[in-house]
């Protein structure tokens, strides 16, 4: 029998009923719970309450009041169980500059349109409502109005304007259009209607557009796509332009690109429109960078401008700040220091397994020697490349195997990158795991992780 096919039903069998659609969530077990967006007015708060911190800064005057910060028509999210209490640190890891999503997952929230509770229904974010018109080729969307950048300027229709036309026009910075906003007939045009509203206009029919403003497009937002792909949807025009060679001279652009190390214009805007990398690009996310991502740990401290609130006019967010803090990996559980010798909350330590530590021969492992030292605590070890582990020798000088910190090599208080085969590495210091360890140093905030000199125990296990 051929299960691709049903059977074909016979003249006296009557044909069965469809079934009903499943209620959305049916087939999961358990309540489906989210906090929801509030857009009925009515039920908007009337007073306005902020963080601590804030409420002290505003009293000593150096923050306006929490109710012109968030504007005239705020954000009111419904929590999901009882209303939050302010505080706290949300903690967690990332791997590196390149993982701009550990970021995205607290503060990505600043796309102008998102998802409802189950997912299938667009809902409003920064922007405050929209609609379609002349057969859903016209999209005229309505900002908040008041709402604010995190350094306290007017978020405006003209900054959807110098975006589109300065930034995701320029074909030095988006050298390929969007094919997100080119229809069939042609791409699509974006104008001001006033200081809260703007409208794009299509060519052909596109009512799906609104649910690319929800997510990672290139008009998701600040936090998906400031510094890639077309660049957000909208931008800080006041804090951009500065870099910008439509409104700075030639010679003063190029001594901010020499002044910030770029190779030119282009990637210097790029890196200063990027989110997580600099702390001085206003946003309008929840949290903002205060602390970049190129460091060892990535910080985000509370917006004071975010526009949001819960139910009862408590500014959001909640939490003060969220700390990422570079991950450590262990790729095998017989090359490296053991998690004893990690002391100190913002070690870094990133390995390869033995057997990758060559890119020449990746099979190959390293061979750590004893040899005697005036310190009863540490020996001196040299990293040689070796076809295999070389098991400890009765009678002879005992030899470990161990991986190092890769791609950093530690050269007494400062770090250089390793070039070359592993059998280039300077001298390490090791130490036997039932012996005490040197105290750690301090690793570096900025610049280059520095990894720490905590001498390392060797394992006599095989790789």
């Amino acid at each position: 029998m051929d299960l691709a096919w049903p059977p074909a039903t016979s003249a006296a069998q009557a044909p069965a009923a469809p079934s009903p659609t499943p209620k959305i969530g049916a087939q999961l077990i358990g309540k489906l719970e989210g906090p929801t967006t509030i857009t009925d007015q009515a039920k908007f708060p009337k007073t306005f309450k902020e963080a601590p911190q804030l409420a002290e800064l505003v009293k000593a005057g150096k923050l306006p009041s929490v109710k012109e910060r968030i504007g005239e028509d705020p954000l009111v999210i419904k929590p999901v169980h009882e209303i939050g209490r302010y505080g706290g640190t949300i903690r967690r890891g990332f791997t590196g500059p390149g993982d701009w999503s550990a970021g995205v997952r607290f503060c990505g929230n600043d796309s102008l349109v998102h998802w409802d509770v189950t997912g299938t229904k667009p809902t409003p974010l920064a922007a405050k409502s929209w609609q379609f018109s002349d057969g859903d080729k016209t999209l005229t969307i309505h900002l908040r109005r008041g709402m604010k950048w995190s350094d306290g300027k007017p978020f405006t229709a003209d900054d959807f304007v110098f975006w589109f036309e300065d930034l995701y026009k320029n074909k030095d910075l988006v050298p390929s259009p969007s094919p997100y906003l080119t229809t069939k007939s042609g791409p699509a045009e974006l104008e001001k209607v006033d200081t809260y509203a703007v409208r794009w206009r299509f060519k052909d029919p596109y009512w799906v557009f609104v649910l690319l403003l929800t997510g990672p497009t290139g008009f998701g937002g600040q936090a998906h796509d400031s510094h890639v792909s077309a660049l957000g949807g909208y931008a800080p025009a006041h804090y951009l332009k500065q870099f910008h060679p439509k409104y700075v001279s030639k010679e003063e652009l190029d001594k901010k690109v020499k002044e910030g190390k770029f190779d030119n214009w282009v990637n210097l805007l790029k890196f200063k429109a990027d989110w997580g990398m600099n702390p001085e690009l206003p946003v309008i996310s929840p949290w903002r960078t205060t602390q970049g991502r190129n460091t060892a740990t990535w910080v985000l401290e509370r917006n004071p401008y975010y526009f949001g609130v819960d139910t009862e006019g408590n500014q959001l967010p909640y939490v003060d700040k969220v700390v990422l803090t570079l991950g450590r990996t262990w790729r095998s559980s017989t090359c490296g220091p053991s998690p004893e010798s990690m002391t100190g909350a913002n070690d870094i330590w990133i390995f390869r397994s033995c057997r990758s530590l060559s890119r020449t021969n990746r099979r190959a492992a390293t061979k750590c020697t004893w040899t005697p030292a005036a310190s009863a605590a540490t020996r001196r070890c040299s990293a040689t490349r070796a076809t295999r582990p070389t098991p400890r020798s009765p009678g002879g000088s005992p030899t470990w195997t161990f991986a190092v910190p890769w791609p950093w090599e530690s050269t007494g208080t400062s770090s250089t990158r390793r070039s070359g085969s592993v059998s280039a590495l300077p001298a390490l210091s090791c130490a036997r795991k039932n012996r005490p360890t040197a105290p750690a140093a301090s690793t570096a905030s900025s610049g280059p992780p520095t990894i720490r000199r905590t001498p390392m125990p060797c394992s006599t296990r095989s790789g």
